[in-house]
C-alpha cells in the first residue's frame, strides 16, 4: 500500500504528478492500493484573487520583524490556484509560492486510469466516507490490477 494524504498531490506539478504515480504503481505489488486525498475545486469556489501586505514583529514566517505580501491567484482553466508569501526583513527577502492543483472525482480518476491503476474508488475522506458531491476534498483508493500480491 502507498498512501499520499494532506492533499500533498496537488502540489506536484503536472510532470511530477506523472511520475509519482509511475513509481507507485512500479514500487506496488499486484493487488496493491494507492490510498490518495486531494482538493476539489470547491475549496476555492467563490475566493477571488487579491493581494494584501501586513506588518509583523514576528510570526510564522520569520522569528523578527518583516513584512508579509500576500497574493492569491487563480488559474481556473487548469483547476490551480497560487498562494504567495513574499517575506521582507532587514536582511534579506524570501518568496514562498504554495501551489495547488484540485480535482474533480472524472479527471482525478482520469489521471489514476492513465498511470495504469484499473479500480478507482472515491470516499470523501480517508476513513472511508461516503463521497458527497459537495465536498472540497476527496480520497482516491486505486488499485494496481495483476495476480497474487
Amino acid at each position: 500500500m502507498a498512501v499520499l494524504i494532506y492533499c500533498d498531490y496537488g502540489a506536484l506539478s503536472d510532470a511530477n504528478r506523472k511520475k509519482t504515480l509511475a513509481h507507485v504503481y512500479q514500487a506496488l505489488r499486484p493487488n496493491g492500493y494507492l490510498i490518495l486525498y486531494v482538493f476539489t475545486p470547491l475549496k476555492y469556489q467563490g475566493r477571488g484573487e487579491a493581494r494584501t501586505w501586513e506588518f509583523e514583529q514576528k510570526g510564522f514566517w520569520k522569528p523578527k520583524p518583516h513584512l508579509r505580501l500576500e497574493s492569491f491567484l487563480r488559474y481556473d482553466d487548469s483547476n490551480t490556484f497560487l498562494d504567495r508569501r513574499i517575506i521582507i526583513t532587514d536582511t534579506g527577502v524570501d518568496c514562498y509560492n504554495i501551489w495547488d492543483q484540485t480535482f474533480a472525482v472524472d479527471d482525478l480518476r482520469r489521471e489514476l486510469n492513465s498511470a495504469g491503476f484499473a479500480d478507482v474508488d472515491i470516499y470523501g475522506d480517508v476513513a472511508g466516507a461516503e463521497y458527497q458531491g459537495d465536498s472540497t476534498a476527496i480520497c482516491a483508493v486505486a488499485k494496481k490490477e495483476g495476480g497474487r500480491a
